[in-house]
């Protein structure tokens, strides 16, 4: 199912992989179950209970597929957008579970990919962070070391 979503043959929850590149920011914000598709993993999602689980079959599919892995670096160029639109301003929100679920996914993708998506989101988050001494923007240790640990693997 994962493979067919990603290749943009497959409509779920009333949207596909097109949809979610050309979404607006609000739809993407309110939007909360086309992140588990666009940027699956292989842990189940703590918040949406049916959301697919990416399985080293449908994984190896997709690798070898140049729609998807195209449709994949064009869903990630909409969320560094959609980053640069709307910066992570408190510290455990749902965008940062988001952003570690996107580094998760792209790490097994394609590793520069993953190093792009870092370096144009969490890393300047984290740099933002550093920067403010007292945390007023509200991105803690906490959040930093989770997105250390998604991009490492630990």
């Amino acid at each position: 199912m994962l493979y067919e979503f990603l290749k943009g043959t497959m409509q779920v929850n009333q949207f596909t992989i097109y949809d979610c590149i050309n979404a607006t920011d609000q739809w993407l914000e309110s939007t909360h179950n086309y992140i588990q598709w666009c940027f699956p993993n292989h842990k189940q999602s703590s918040v949406i209970k049916n959301a697919p689980i990416l399985t080293d079959n449908e994984l190896n599919k997709i690798l070898n597929d140049e729609i998807c892995v195209g449709n994949i670096k064009s869903m990630t160029n909409r969320m560094i957008q959609f980053y640069d639109n709307n910066p992570v301003k408190s510290s455990f929100n749902h965008n940062c579970k988001r952003i570690t679920r996107i580094l998760l996914f792209l790490k097994e993708i394609d590793e520069n990919e993953c190093e792009r998506f870092y370096r144009n989101t969490a890393e300047r988050f984290i740099l933002q962070y550093r920067k403010t001494a007292l945390r007023m923007i509200g991105i803690n240790d906490h959040t930093i070391s989770y997105w250390t640990s998604a991009l490492l693997h630990i």
